[in-house]
């Protein structure tokens, strides 16, 4: 098999997922990236175990997908997809849809909107060349366990992350219940510069707020941001960005940090260092497995 023409995994508990897929698909043209989801939302309120066996099984499912075949009114329709689990997505990945033309959109009528599907690959398979995990309390938690069983370079959100939040005098990191409190990011940066000022606090509404379009909740936007007014902000949570217009009105003097950047730059040297750039002259796209909702 190529695998130079074989998707990117993206692992994640919802729409975070989605936007790092959509934010890197807009550098990496010709990429295809491949979504899977874990069973479990929100991650950041399980147990440690309970999140490494969701990130178990949402491995399974990303690199073992189960393909539903076209239906006979989709074959005559003339669209070439093989539907993998069909999800009607909720109001905040329909959004992102409007603002990602690269989306697939539909599997029984030109007109709808409500169904994915994943084209016929290239390769006319659905191996991931490397997988991303796009979800801080995954990489936190799970990241050596998604390591071992996913069979490809893994790259996840904790040293990406740190790379990024180095460099500065003082950093505050807001993130979900359970990546707060393993202390990763706090321990690892006072390690390295023990000078650095770092604060963080534990903001498990937020992504219930970017997960189901909540954007106008301003007084739970308030409450989980009070006494994060700092020079420099990471969020921590894949889902935070999608909220970054009204965290940064509520933070006006502060430097919101997204890792996405980092990511990128560790997506790019590692297709380089493996040769797994897609040779192909088409543009990629972003497809789906499993349900998104």
């Amino acid at each position: 098999m190529n695998l130079n023409r074989t998707p990117i995994g993206i692992l994640d508990s919802g729409v975070g997922g989605m936007n790092v897929a959509s934010f890197l698909q807009k550098y990496l043209l010709r990429e295809w990236f491949l979504i899977g989801k874990t069973s479990s939302f929100p991650l950041g309120n399980l147990s440690e175990s309970q999140v490494r066996q969701e990130a178990q099984q949402a491995v399974q499912k990303l690199t073992s997908p189960t393909v539903k075949p076209l239906n006979s009114a989709q074959q005559e329709s003339g669209w070439n997809l093989t539907i993998l689990q069909p999800v009607t997505p909720s109001q905040p990945l329909m959004q992102l849809v409007e603002s990602t033309s690269s989306i697939l959109t539909h599997a029984d009528s030109p007109k709808a909107r409500g169904t994915y599907g994943i084209q016929t690959l290239p390769t006319g398979g659905t191996q991931c060349k490397l997988i991303v995990v796009a979800c801080h309390t995954l990489s936190v938690i799970a990241g050596d366990l998604i390591r071992k069983q996913a069979g490809c370079p893994v790259i996840d959100m904790v040293d990406a992350t740190l790379e990024m939040s180095e460099r500065y005098s003082e950093v505050g990191f807001i993130g979900t219940k359970r990546t707060i409190e393993s202390e990763v990011y706090q321990k690892k940066v006072k390690d390295k510069h023990k000078r650095t000022k770092v604060k963080a606090k534990p903001c498990p509404e937020l992504a219930p707020l970017a997960e189901y379009g909540l954007h106008g909740d301003w007084d739970t936007l308030s409450r989980e941001l009070t006494g994060m007014e700092l020079d420099n902000l990471v969020l921590a949570c894949t889902h935070y960005p999608l909220l970054s217009k009204e965290i940064q009105m509520l933070l006006p003097k502060t430097k919101l940090l997204n890792p996405a950047w980092a990511i990128l730059q560790k997506v790019q040297k590692t297709l380089t260092d493996h040769k797994l750039w897609n040779d192909s002259k088409e543009k990629g796209k972003i497809i789906t497995v499993g349900d998104l909702y």
